[in-house]
């Protein structure tokens, strides 16, 4: 069924002539399917005529969507940031919520570096505030960190992922196949996050012990939610349109980050974070818990991560859509004005 776009000025409505409550954005092509599946245990998804966006099936004909689930175009902030554009353009969401995987930055928190901590793989963090760690001056005398204007995660939604993290059973239901085997349940917590478009995977590599000094209070890394809040940063022009963003990620992998007592020197560090993290954390499974290889370590977690990231999620859109929002007729034509100066007398 296709929806006219003919409605009265101040509606919410994109060029698709339809409004989504939420745009539920995933990355990569593990996250998409995972979170479709999640999505889809209160409905079928089904495509929105050809706009690669997916709602459940009793919705589908429906002027207003409780939410829409996409998938960026590629990775990175720059990818994303004109993803929003085209999200903003279609369906005039009210807020998006990226869905995926992330880094866990875990520090030394001794003198000796013998005891390290951080999130464990599995469990999910929710974006409490953005730094952008990719925009600076390298010189002789340094490193200088500059900076964009961005969006910050919205207040009103970190609230309501607030009401999720103390709810956990609320999202737990919502796990699937990857948890069926977990000897214990995922956690969720809010954390700053550390956005960039290089993957930390070298601890001892000078720049990233600049970034995890610089940046001491992140507790995550990705590389997208800096270009969400640029987007909608922006874009914003509409006198009463001002959609909302929060990222959500399941933890797929760790990042050893030096701690306030300086660099870390060497593989001997290293070795102590992996012991200290197998002391405290048999994972969800029983499997050994600290890995060497970054790519291997991914592949392994992703699948797990990225579904308990969709749970909560999933959780946080229920939380959003099950309420009203009351009518407005939008904001009256705003008049253009000739503003000239008067000259004054000599």
């Amino acid at each position: 069924m296709r929806i006219c776009d003919n409605h009265p000025e101040g509606h919410l409505f994109g060029k698709s002539g339809r409004h989504a409550r939420v745009v539920v954005l995933t990355v990569t092509d593990t996250e998409f399917p995972i979170a479709r599946k999640v999505f889809g245990q209160i409905g079928d998804l089904v495509e929105i005529e050809d706009h690669k966006a997916y709602t459940p099936r009793q919705f589908a004909d429906s002027e207003t969507l409780p939410f829409v689930l996409v998938r960026t175009t590629d990775r990175g902030n720059l990818a994303i940031s004109n993803d929003i554009a085209e999200w903003m353009r279609l369906f005039k969401p009210q807020a998006f919520i990226i869905v995926g995987t992330a880094g866990s930055m875990w520090r030394p928190v001794d003198p000796e570096r013998m005891v390290w901590k951080g999130v464990p793989r599995g469990d999910v963090l929710v974006s409490e505030f953005v730094h952008f760690g990719d925009f600076r001056k390298d010189t002789n005398r340094g490193k200088f960190m500059r900076y964009h204007r961005i969006d910050q995660p919205s207040s009103f939604l970190l609230g309501e992922a607030r009401g999720v993290i103390n709810d956990p059973a609320s999202w737990h239901r919502c796990l699937g196949e990857n948890w069926a085997d977990a000897t214990r349940k995922p956690n969720a917590k809010e954390e700053e996050f550390l956005v960039g478009e290089q993957i930390q995977d070298d601890p001892l590599d000078a720049t990233q012990q600049y970034l995890m000094h610089t940046f001491d209070r992140a507790a995550a890394t990705e590389m997208e939610s800096a270009g969400v809040g640029q987007a909608l940063h922006s874009f914003r022009r509409d006198a009463v349109y001002a959609p909302l963003y929060i990222s959500v990620r399941g933890v797929s992998d760790l990042i050893w980050a030096r701690g306030s007592g300086g660099p870390l020197e060497g593989e001997a560090d290293l070795e102590k974070a992996r012991v200290s993290y197998s002391s405290q954390h048999d994972d969800v499974d029983g499997r050994a818990a600290a890995s060497d290889d970054k790519t291997d370590e991914r592949q392994v977690w992703s699948p797990r991560a990225a579904e308990a990231a969709s749970a909560f999620a999933l959780a946080l859109v229920r939380r959003l859509v099950h309420r009203s929002v009351r009518p407005m007729s939008g904001h009256p034509e705003i008049p253009s004005f000739e503003i000239s100066t008067v000259s004054g007398g000599s």
